[in-house]
């Protein structure tokens, strides 16, 4: 087993160009970390949420249990990478 395990945050109300609608664009982004070299253990069920304030797109947000070979530095600039690439 990898000596990291991380508990990755996720979350989206953007409906997305390639993989549409908010709960689809966490599943692409969850098998891009595993593209990464993350090994994605678990993941919870997404949870559709209203906004606060005057947005309109409802929310949805999850979390996954990670296990990888990187360290926390280079875990986070990985994932801010890949949130990057999502927009």
């Amino acid at each position: 087993m990898p000596p990291w395990r991380y508990l990755v945050a996720l979350g989206s109300n953007m409906r997305h160009a390639r993989h549409g609608p908010p709960e689809r664009v966490l599943r692409a982004a969850l098998a891009e970390m595993e593209r990464e070299g993350m090994d994605v253990r678990a993941v919870s069920r997404f949870i559709r949420t209203a906004p606060i304030g005057p947005s309109q797109r409802r929310y949805a947000n999850g979390a996954a249990l990670v296990a990888s070979e990187l360290d926390p530095p280079v875990m986070l600039a990985r994932l801010k990478r890949i949130e990057r690439l999502f927009g």
